[in-house]
């Protein structure tokens, strides 16, 4: 039985730290959702795995200063929850996650909302 991530209150281990490789994406099932983790350096982040547009992986798209893009149509999504100042118009589910002992942890109950950039390159 796959656990409630909205309603459980505990902590889901994702996978070990050491495993993601830095400056690049992997997709992990959790809690029955498709997450995409990326590591810039010591950081994690995490958001739904698919694009909003039209639902490629984002795991697999390119990151570059905190942001990654579809690898689809190139709309770019924020990783640190930071907006570009205009209206998020396809918005992504950012989740919180911590290392702990190694371990990347999702915390249940815990969302924002990653904004789009830009769908050419945006800086």
């Amino acid at each position: 039985m796959a656990l409630d991530v909205v309603t459980t209150g505990a902590a889901i281990p994702l996978v070990a730290f050491d495993e993601l490789a830095d400056g690049a994406g992997r997709r992990i099932r959790a809690g029955g959702l498709d997450i995409a983790l990326f590591r810039i350096g010591a950081d994690v982040y995490a958001i739904d795995d698919s694009c909003p547009h039209r639902g490629a992986c984002l795991s697999v798209g390119r990151v570059e200063n905190g942001r990654v893009r579809c690898p689809a149509h190139g709309l770019w999504f924020d990783l640190r929850g930071e907006t570009s100042g205009g209206p998020a118009t396809l918005p992504v589910h950012r989740y919180q996650v911590e290392v702990v002992d190694g371990v990347v942890m999702l915390r249940a109950g815990a969302s924002g909302v990653a904004s789009p950039i830009s769908l050419s390159g945006g800086t």
